[in-house]
């Protein structure tokens, strides 16, 4: 079963070493701080989530929006990538338990 890192805030260093052990990454609200957002973008958009939980005033098209200017990618791409590394891993852990 796949792991995903609520609230991520760690470093470079430390988002590698979960990468190649296949966990993925949630940012939130630390997405608009520069320790995190520098990490943000070392992370393989396979591996990435968002999330707003950590911040009632947060909404989630703040986080996308933060997402695209940082990685020069569109929200689109944004939401299309979380999607798809939804499938990846429920898709897979359903299939598991059937």
């Amino acid at each position: 079963m796949p792991w995903i890192i609520h609230g991520f805030s760690g470093n470079s260093h430390i988002a590698t070493q979960c990468v190649r052990l296949g966990i993925y990454l949630s940012f939130g609200k630390g997405l608009f701080r520069e320790k995190v957002s520098k990490t943000f973008l070392s992370v393989p958009s396979e591996f990435v989530f968002f999330e707003t939980d950590d911040d009632p005033n947060l909404e989630i098209s703040s986080v996308y929006e933060k997402a695209a200017g940082l990685s020069g990618r569109t929200e689109d791409y944004w939401k299309s990538m979380v999607f798809k590394n939804f499938d990846n891993i429920f898709l897979k852990f359903n299939s598991y338990n059937l």
